[in-house]
């Protein structure tokens, strides 16, 4: 009995002994994850702080959003505001482009319901037969219906082209008028006839018209019916004539922007002088027309198109250009 109460006491010291030593695990372990716990709760402090200094920045970006949609919007407005006030200014000066594409067309020929127009058709008729007699045309205009030449300022204006009714009514004009005027008759002439007959200094007699001759002239057969208004500087003054050309010299000078080459088929003529030849020449470094030092060319005008030199870029720029420019942006600002 005693020895069993004996081992019985040692159980309950032993169970006693490891009960404390699992407590003090426990409590360990308790105490670990109160360590872990606080940890956590400032790491969840951190990161509540890191919270609220991101929506702070949100916030300030979303304000940021609203201030810049609100000024694109509004540049958006001004824009479409500009872009019409534009589109108002283009499409005014696309009117007046096809103002002067029809005022090429109408002072291309003679096709103009004017009495002063019909009387010049009937007193040109007779210088067409098989070929357009260039001196006989010519010597209507100046003989016959007494055209004289007249500066610009005695119009009262600075530098223009005349249509060819304000020629026939002024009784004359400045160079480009009587280059345009001639460019008219001979555009309305060629459809009844062959060729253009030019004339230049030579042997014998040439007839002008009726009992007129020119003395010590000589006809020239030119080959040419395309007519155009081309003017140039010279070392004294700018002057226009007219070129008569095998081939389109406006198309061949909008592809290859070189007024040389676009003028390579062509023959001079001088429209104030019977339409006599002006023979390009070259020597050494100066290139005359004539007797004239060509300096440059500066303008050409057909039926349908008229192109200048800009003497600030240096380049051909024609109104056909311009036109198709105004259309692109026309188009694109339509979206």
């Amino acid at each position: 009995m005693k020895y069993t109460l004996h081992v019985l006491l040692v159980g309950m010291l032993l169970f006693s002994i490891y009960s404390y030593a699992g407590l003090v695990r426990e409590r360990k372990q308790v105490m670990n994850l109160t360590l872990e716990v606080g940890a956590l709760e400032e790491r969840v402090n951190e990161l509540e702080g890191d919270l609220a200094v991101s929506n702070r920045k949100i916030a300030s970006v979303e304000n940021r959003l609203e201030n810049l949609e609100e000024l694109f919007n509004e540049t958006i407005v001004e824009q479409n505001a500009e872009i019409g006030t534009l589109r108002g200014e283009l499409e005014s000066i696309k009117t007046d482009m096809n103002y002067y594409f029809d005022w090429f067309k109408a002072n291309s020929n003679l096709d103009v319901p004017d009495t002063r127009v019909r009387d010049l058709r009937d007193s040109i008729d007779p210088c067409i037969s098989s070929v357009v007699s260039l001196a006989c045309i010519g010597f209507m205009n100046s003989d016959y219906l007494h055209l004289s030449y007249f500066e610009d300022t005695e119009a009262g204006r600075v530098d223009f082209i005349q249509n060819v009714t304000c020629t026939l009514r002024r009784g004359g004009g400045d160079c480009e008028d009587f280059a345009t005027l001639f460019m008219a008759e001979l555009n309305y002439a060629k459809n009844r006839a062959d060729y253009f007959e030019a004339w230049k200094p030579g042997e014998g007699t040439y007839k002008l018209y009726g009992d007129w001759y020119l003395r010590n002239a000589e006809p020239v057969l030119l080959s040419g019916r395309n007519v155009y208004v081309v003017c140039y500087s010279s070392t004294g003054a700018g002057h226009c004539l007219n070129a008569i050309c095998e081939e389109d010299a406006v198309s061949r000078l909008k592809s290859t922007r070189n007024i040389d080459r676009a003028l390579s088929t062509c023959v001079f003529v001088e429209p104030q002088d019977y339409g006599i030849v002006r023979e390009v020449l070259h020597e050494g470094n100066v290139t005359f027309i004539g007797d004239d030092p060509l300096v440059g060319w500066l303008l050409i005008m057909d039926s349908s198109d008229l192109c200048l030199l800009s003497r600030t870029e240096g380049t051909w720029k024609c109104f056909s250009d311009v036109a198709s420019e105004i259309e692109r942006v026309l188009n694109n600002t339509s979206d």
